[in-house]
Formats: C-alpha cells, sequence, structure tokens
C-alpha cells in the first residue's frame, strides 16, 4: 500500500485508523464535517543515543481526515499533513519538552496530573487533540515462552483527562497488531472501532492493487 501511494508503513497505520473511526462515528451519530486531531507521541533519540536512559519523547498532532469517504483521498492527505506536522515539529526546536521532563520528577508530574483531574480543568477547555495513536516497532523475528510461539501482541496504552480513545500499535515478525483502551461513556462500544482494523487495511490494499494494475 506504501509503495503504490509513495506513503510510509506509519501513513498507512493513520490511514487505516481514520477509516475505521469513519464508520464508527458515521454509526454513532454521523461522521464531522472537520477532521480529528491525533497526538502522536516521538522519539527524539538521535542515533548516537539509542539504548541510552531519560525521557527523549515529543508528539506531532496530525489531522485525521475523518470528513473525506474516500480511503485513497484520506491516505494522501495523511501523507500531506503528517509532513507538515513533523516540519513544524523541527522548526520548533521541541527538544527541549524531552529535557525538560528529564528533570522534572515524576512526584510532580503526577500531583500536577491529579491537581488537572481533581479540578475537572478538561471540562473547562477544549482538548489540543481528540485521541492518542501511537506506533511501536516491536521484534522483527517471532517470540516462544516455553517453546510455545507468540501469535500476536496487542499493546495497550493510556487515557487521560478529555481523551476518551488511546490506539496504540505494535509491529511483530509479520504482523502489524492494534490494541485499543475507550472510556466507555465518552466511547462507547469500542469493540467497533477494534474489529474495523483489518477490514480498513484489506480496503486499502485492494485500492494499492487496483492502482497498481492501472500502472
Amino acid at each position: 500500500v506504501g509503495s503504490a501511494f509513495g506513503a510510509t508503513v506509519n501513513h498507512v497505520v493513520l490511514a487505516a485508523c481514520t477509516q475505521t473511526l469513519r464508520r464508527y462515528l458515521e454509526a454513532h451519530g454521523g461522521a464531522p464535517e472537520a477532521p480529528l486531531v491525533a497526538a502522536i507521541p516521538v522519539s527524539l533519540r538521535s542515533p548516537e543515543e539509542l539504548g541510552s536512559y531519560g525521557n527523549r519523547i515529543s508528539a506531532l498532532l496530525v489531522h485525521l481526515p475523518v470528513h473525506l469517504a474516500d480511503p485513497a483521498d484520506q491516505l494522501l492527505a495523511l501523507r500531506h499533513d503528517a509532513a507538515s506536522s513533523k516540519q513544524q515539529h523541527a522548526r520548533l526546536g521541541v527538544g527541549a519538552l524531552g529535557e525538560w521532563a528529564e528533570f522534572t520528577s515524576t512526584r510532580l508530574l503526577a500531583m500536577a496530573a491529579r491537581f488537572y483531574s481533581d479540578r475537572k480543568l478538561a471540562n473547562r477547555h477544549r482538548p489540543l487533540h481528540n485521541l492518542v495513536i501511537s506506533n511501536v516497532r516491536g521484534p522483527g523475528s517471532r517470540l516462544y515462552v516455553a517453546g510455545a510461539p507468540l501469535c500476536a501482541a496487542y499493546p495497550l496504552g493510556p487515557l487521560m483527562d478529555g481523551v476518551g480513545l488511546n490506539i496504540t500499535v505494535l509491529s511483530y515478525a509479520e504482523s502489524v497488531d492494534f490494541g485499543i483502551v475507550a472510556c466507555e461513556r465518552s466511547v462507547p462500544h469500542a469493540g467497533d472501532i477494534a474489529l474495523g482494523f483489518g477490514s480498513a487495511v484489506g480496503h486499502l490494499l485492494k485500492i494499492a492493487l487496483e492502482k497498481t494494475s492501472e500502472n
């Protein structure tokens, strides 16, 4: 799919998320006329820092075009928006965020989060993003436990006040596994989202094969 559209695996993952979220929204009140905003954690580590300790992480804000009906249009829009977000990310010099977090105590961060939650501050402003999507590179070879193969690894990510959906994606061996955690009140019937990832990727593959055969 990525080769057919000049996109990366990350773009295809985001497109699958967009497609299944649009279907979910259509079934629960209707798709919005504007995109959703996803916060996507990114590592700030340089190649020389791989394997080192400390907090070196930031986040990109990417628009998920759930207002577009065509999956191909969604993928192309994501490819463009993700590239723009990376450029803005680089211009802002947000490496300072990771450095700040590294020198901030865990206790202070926990106190700030508790204060934010206890005061219900999330209800007093519009959230910066609607959901979190995290794509994690896992082991490239199959894992075994006492001789039994690990068939799949479904990751789980945290929720936060004002953001009731987390989609975490993990590549494992020859598969990509999607795991979701959702607030039951703000995102009811979240299983509908989970069941949509496979068909979304299959739909994108069909479009990519048709596009390749035409060329």
